[in-house]
């Protein structure tokens, strides 16, 4: 687990994470494959995993092949490759926010939840002032279909698209991802919305 205020990276190529704690004196460390075991690699200027890390555990076997992110309000989702974890600390309701490589300030996407059924807030409420629904859809997810929308909307002269996903966490919760992003980054971030959507579990 890392320490806050902390980045966390995944290289395009290689199955390499990089931790980096932000604070007066930043440290990094990476953490790779070594056959079938974990490896930490620290940065420079880090002398110690500790700096990073509030826990680690070094050679240790990795069980799966893939990377997910766990949130102790009882969810996990995954964390695809290319992709930036920001912590966001006290100053917004979700715990993290992910961001693709190369993208613009505040292109990023972010779960909220799990909310009760009864209490989720509905789609249709979830648009701005000035906002435009341009498409709805329903995916097939982990453990049920997904509510889609998307939103259209312009800022400082620039189009915006938002997609938020209702996505099922069994019968009685569900989880609110939100992933936005410009003209330019609309593919890039649209696939990653329907990817941390569809695995959300």
């Amino acid at each position: 687990m890392p320490r806050l205020p902390f980045e966390l990276g995944r290289l395009a190529s290689g199955d390499v994470v990089i931790v980096h704690h932000r604070a007066s004196s930043p440290a990094e460390l990476r953490i790779g494959r070594k056959g079938d075991r974990m490896q930490i690699t620290l940065g420079v200027g880090t002398t110690s995993p500790e700096e990073v890390l509030l826990d680690f555990y070094v050679d240790q076997p990795l069980e799966a092949p893939g990377w997910l992110l766990g949130c102790d309000a009882g969810y996990r989702m995954p964390w695809p490759a290319g992709t930036r974890v920001w912590s966001t600390k006290d100053h917004v309701s979700w715990p993290v926010e992910l961001t693709l490589a190369g993208g613009q300030p505040d292109e990023k996407l972010y779960v909220q939840g799990p909310f009760a059924r009864a209490d989720a807030p509905a789609l249709g409420t979830l648009m701005g002032a000035g906002s435009e629904l341009v498409g709805r859809v329903e995916l097939r997810g982990a453990r049920g279909v997904i509510e889609a929308i998307e939103i259209r909307s312009v800022h400082e002269g620039a189009e915006w698209r938002q997609w938020r996903y209702l996505v099922p966490l069994g019968d009685a919760l569900v989880a609110l991802v939100t992933a936005q992003a410009s003209s330019a980054g609309y593919h890039g971030m649209l696939a990653l919305g329907k990817t941390i959507a569809a695995g959300v579990c």
